[in-house]
């Protein structure tokens, strides 16, 4: 599949690891983590468990889908795109230090805003990769 910082291109065959690859490319201080509506799968690649999931594993989509990633859209708008289009329920995580962090009261915030905030918050308590 091709890289574009401003879309992810997913279809029945993509795996979840591929999804938060090209979404942690664009946003490194960033992840999403997959759910089954609000029940956490038990896939994580913070936990390395089950890595095999793809998206035929949860859902059905016709045909190939682009969530739209650009910087000015907020974390709810990513979410609601993932659902709507997708039929996938996710949750995007800000880095903290060396710790990943949910980030629901601030969802309203864009995808840039966020990247930055877990970029200025890891650069502050001093860990550089």
């Amino acid at each position: 599949m091709l890289y574009n910082t401003n879309e992810i291109v997913i279809n029945n065959e993509t795996a979840f690891t591929y999804i938060q690859k090209v979404f942690n490319r664009t946003y490194p201080y960033l992840n999403i983590e997959f759910t089954v509506g609000k029940k956490k799968t038990q896939y994580s690649r913070h936990k390395n468990i089950l890595t095999n999931y793809q998206v035929k594993d949860f859902t059905v989509i016709k045909g190939p889908v682009a969530i739209n990633i650009a910087p000015n859209r907020t974390i709810k708008q990513v979410e609601q795109d993932f659902i709507q289009l997708a039929g996938l329920h996710i949750e995007v995580f800000r880095k903290s230090g060396n710790v990943w962090s949910g980030i629901s009261f601030t969802g309203n915030w864009t995808l840039q805003v966020q990247n930055m905030a877990g970029q200025s918050i890891y650069d502050e308590i001093g860990l550089y990769e």
